[in-house]
């Protein structure tokens, strides 16, 4: 509840702001910045919670570095600033493994490995997930495997294996849309459509556009990536979905999820669509 999180954090500026300095000492005071940039991350206020992460960090004692830069890190990977996102997972990297917390070596192992797919780099992305499952066996979270399995499937298509790429995406694919993850949901299909795509099952990707614009119905909730959504699906019942429509609406949808307004650009898709059929 992002409303409600911004008002209790407007009440506890006030109440540090009037209490007692001799009483100041009782709260960390790295918690209160490291805490709101999380909240303007969600919000999509990136830019905010980046000079938060950068507060924390300077009020932190050292041993509480290494959970604020896997927080900054993961704000510079929405942001799409996956080269810096990556540099800053390395500056926790000693002090998370001298901790040993299972928690943070999942979160720093995964995102490393996300970091290097995102970049391209594939098959260095694919030596870190054998130690990855080892860490998510012994968390036993289903929604961590999940999101280990769907970065195994980008793994393999990003390497050209495209069998293994369609048994992770269905496989993540049929799970978020039992629990009704809407955004995680559409995400997967589109990479699992570009699959289809690229072997030419037109078919396939029909009745993935299909299925994936129900469930993001049923959810509700983003008019606006919704119309984008409906989008892909016309393109794709007329046979003129393509690879690159594929990305730019995954680019899209990562934004959208903290941006109820953002609309997609289809004036600009359709004339792409239009210049691919001419051409």
């Amino acid at each position: 509840s992002l409303p409600a999180a911004d008002q209790a954090f407007a009440r506890s500026d006030r109440f540090l702001s009037t209490g007692a300095p001799e009483l100041c000492g009782l709260l960390d005071t790295a918690l209160l910045p490291d805490l709101k940039a999380s909240l303007r991350h969600h919000q999509g206020r990136f830019d905010e919670a980046l000079k938060l992460h950068e507060q924390a960090l300077s009020l932190a004692k050292p041993e509480d570095h290494a959970t604020i830069l896997l927080n900054k890190a993961k704000t510079l990977e929405e942001m799409e600033r996956y080269e810096e996102s990556l540099a800053t997972l390395r500056l926790a990297e000693p002090l998370v493994d001298g901790q040993g917390k299972p928690r943070e070596l999942f979160a720093l192992r995964f995102n490393v490995a996300n970091a290097l797919v995102h970049l391209e780099e594939h098959a260095e992305a694919e030596e870190l997930v054998l130690e990855v499952k080892r860490l998510v066996a012994g968390l036993g979270t289903r929604l961590d495997g999940l999101r280990l399995r769907w970065l195994e499937g980008k793994i393999a298509a990003g390497l050209g294996r495209r069998d293994e790429a369609l048994a992770a995406f269905s496989q993540v694919r049929a799970a978020f849309s039992e629990q009704g993850i809407a955004f995680d949901s559409a995400l997967v299909t589109l990479e699992l459509a570009m699959v289809h795509l690229e072997l030419g099952h037109s078919g396939e990707v029909k009745t993935l556009a299909r299925d994936m614009v129900k469930i993001f119905e049923s959810q509700g909730g983003h008019r606006e990536a919704l119309a984008a959504l409906r989008l892909f699906c016309r393109a794709a019942e007329q046979e003129q979905a393509t690879l690159d429509l594929a990305r730019r609406l995954i680019a899209y949808l990562l934004r959208a999820r903290y941006d109820p307004e953002l609309r997609f650009d289809a004036l600009a898709t359709r004339r792409k669509l239009v210049g691919d059929r001419r051409s």
